[in-house]
């Protein structure tokens, strides 16, 4: 395929991203005909079939012969896929319920996964998590807040990315990309950006330290302080308080308030 016809195919599922992933399309909603992409993009049906395909398989719309392509229930939608997290981060907006559900995942998983990775994390996977704590604390000392062409938000997101990867699951290491987004996002909506680095970024360094010293439960509640800080300074704060619940209704306590010292 040419560069040229690679980018106008390229062009139509971004474009049905975006119309999809910012809520312009609705579920049960039709998408336009064939003949109406073909016109607006300049691609061809076949080209076109292939996208639409690709949107299917992630459970996004279904094709029905004679009636068109709908947009099915968020519900269906994989939004734990690289592609479709890639999408809800660059095109989703906040009315949507996609951060809500990765939040939610975030709050109720990734203390679990802290706590495994200070199990089971080996000497490489300690190197990675450091170099993600390294990279933020390097980066708050630049205005710019970046560090070797990384700004803070990246080098936070490679810090729990590595975690997830250090838990040595398969099930949590496919699913270390899902943290991305939400966390881009928890950092570009912050109250008060530099408040939250300076309540937070110790507590990471503490992870850090726990998962070092193979103490899986300082790692849970560590985990779980920072996911507090992250909401309680954001426009996220009812997702989480959401998960909290659940977790409060399962364990019979807030896990947050624990007290046990393990020092």
């Amino acid at each position: 395929m040419s560069d040229k016809l690679k980018n106008k195919s390229d062009r139509l599922t971004e474009g049905l991203a975006k119309s999809l992933f910012s809520g312009q399309t609705r579920p049960n909603e039709l998408l336009p005909t064939e003949a109406e992409l073909g016109q607006r993009y300049d691609v061809s049906r076949p080209t076109i079939r292939n996208r639409l395909e690709e949107f299917a398989n992630y459970g996004i719309i279904r094709r029905q012969p004679g009636q068109g392509t709908r947009v099915l229930p968020y519900s269906e939608w994989n939004i734990l896929s690289e592609q479709v997290t890639s999408w809800i981060s660059q095109y989703a907006e906040d009315d949507l319920p996609f951060f809500h559900e990765t939040l939610k995942f975030r709050s109720l998983i990734e203390p679990i996964v802290s706590a495994e990775a200070a199990i089971k994390a080996q000497a490489d996977d300690l190197m990675h998590i450091e170099r993600g704590i390294i990279g933020m604390e390097k980066a708050v000392e630049d205005p710019d807040f970046c560090f070797e062409g990384q700004h803070y938000n990246e080098w936070d997101a490679s810090f729990h990315e590595a975690i997830y990867r250090a838990s040595r699951s398969m099930m949590w290491g496919h699913l270390a990309a899902v943290v991305r987004p939400t966390l881009l996002r928890i950092a570009e909506t912050s109250l008060d950006k530099q408040q939250l680095i300076e309540k937070s970024l110790p507590a990471h360094r503490q992870v850090f330290e726990a998962i070092r010293r193979q103490q899986p439960r300082r790692a849970y509640d560590l985990a779980r302080e920072i996911l507090v800080l992250g909401a309680a300074e954001s426009n996220w704060k009812d997702q989480f308080d959401d998960a909290e619940a659940v977790i409060g209704s399962v364990f019979g306590f807030h896990l947050k308030n624990n007290d046990e010292d393990q020092e």
